[in-house]
């Protein structure tokens, strides 16, 4: 007969071990669960982290889109850039330089409507001269609806060699405030008449025009073509390295607040041009076989680049100092605004942004990093 005691005593310890398995089991099941809590909230944070949307950004200073899972950044240092031409580069730029000359047979008489003729022309407004609309050697076709109309009228009276002056009263609505609705004296010389085109021929007449008296005889004009193809590279070398820039990087994500501002004042632009040119936002993006949604993309690639030129400077503590800003902007107008270097900083950027509806400093931060990736790359064909 068993003895009761041991057997109370088995019944016991088989208990505790259940209850010892059971308490085992709740703590991996706990500890299991943990984990998964965890790896959630890892996920979690990673998702949010890489799909959060920007949309109060960074004026013109750093910002690490790579850090915050919008980018992935590619090789930024040490590009391959070659500015070296070849002599199928030289032939090539002839060519093209005599393909971008229109020649015509030169036909004398009087012309009539829906004739090529070649003009040159000055205009004077009260007596002060305007310099936008002079020129020279210029092809118009007579009667066409981009010319005044009484350009147009004068024209069928001229004889070639003639010159004449007409009076033009400006539509109020033409696009240009300094002679919208006055009345503008032109000055008109018909040089020629155009028969049919020919192609041009590399004369030292042609090399003379076409190089603005830079180079005056055919025989040295292939060399004139190498020396400014070798100038159009180097001062390409930062467009150049920075468009391996963006080719080398992964944009997974454009954030909000870049693509808002960028496509905003892509459009902006667009609109300021068409006003300029008497036409609607649609004609000028038909003119250019573009639609709005192709203008959108521009404004996108911008975001893109701004991005990019961010992550950059956050890695590298590139800064943009305000002696380097005004610079910037001085270098950036001075072909086209008087008086640059007397101007306040909130003036240059007024001019800026009036000429080019973008925002200076997002411009000029770009321009720096560019110059940081141009000065880290490696150029082939530099001559001393």
């Amino acid at each position: 007969m068993p003895d009761n005691n041991e057997a109370v005593k088995n019944n016991m310890n088989t208990k505790n071990d259940n209850a010892a398995g059971k308490n085992n089991n709740k703590i991996i099941i706990a500890a299991v669960a943990a984990l998964v809590v965890i790896a959630a909230v890892i996920v979690t944070v990673i998702f949010v982290n890489k799909n959060r949307d920007i949309k109060d950004i960074t004026i013109g200073a750093a910002y690490d889109y790579e850090d915050a899972g919008f980018l992935k950044l590619g090789d930024y240092k040490g590009i391959n850039v070659s500015v070296a031409v070849s002599d199928e580069d030289v032939e090539e730029g002839v060519n093209d330089a005599l393909d971008s000359v229109e020649t015509y047979v030169h036909k004398e008489g009087t012309p009539v409507q829906g004739d090529n003729v070649n003009v040159d022309y000055t205009a004077t407004l009260d007596g002060n001269d305007l310099e936008d609309y002079a020129s020279s050697d210029e092809i118009l076709e007579v009667g066409s609806e981009d010319n005044f109309t009484e350009f147009n009228n004068e024209l069928v009276t001229m004889k070639t060699g003639e010159t004449k002056s007409v009076e033009v009263k400006v539509p109020d609505d033409y696009g240009d405030d300094e002679i919208d609705g006055k009345t503008v004296v032109f000055n008109i010389t018909l040089n020629y008449i155009c028969g049919d085109e020919i192609d041009a021929e590399l004369t030292d007449e042609f090399a003379n025009e076409y190089s603005e008296g830079e180079c005056t005889s055919a025989a040295d004009f292939k060399e004139y073509m190498r020396k400014s193809l070798y100038e159009e590279k180097v001062d390409s070398i930062a467009d150049d390295a920075w468009e391996s820039v963006v080719d080398n990087t992964e944009v997974e994500k454009v954030a909000k607040g870049e693509l808002d501002n960028a496509v905003k004042e892509t459009m902006d632009n667009y609109k300021s041009f068409a006003e300029l040119s008497g036409c609607s936002v649609e004609e000028l993006l038909e003119s250019f076989g573009m639609t709005e949604d192709d203008a959108k993309e521009v404004g996108e690639d911008t975001a893109k680049d701004r991005m990019i030129a961010k992550t950059i400077a956050a890695k590298e503590n590139i800064t943009m100092d305000d002696a380097t800003y005004q610079s910037l902007l001085i270098s950036n107008l001075a072909d086209d605004t008087d008086g640059t270097d007397n101007m306040s900083v909130a003036e240059l950027e007024d001019a800026y942004t009036s000429q080019y509806a973008e925002n200076p400093k997002e411009a000029m931060f770009l321009e720096c990093v560019k110059k940081f990736v141009a000065d880290n790359a490696v150029v082939e064909g530099l001559e001393n």
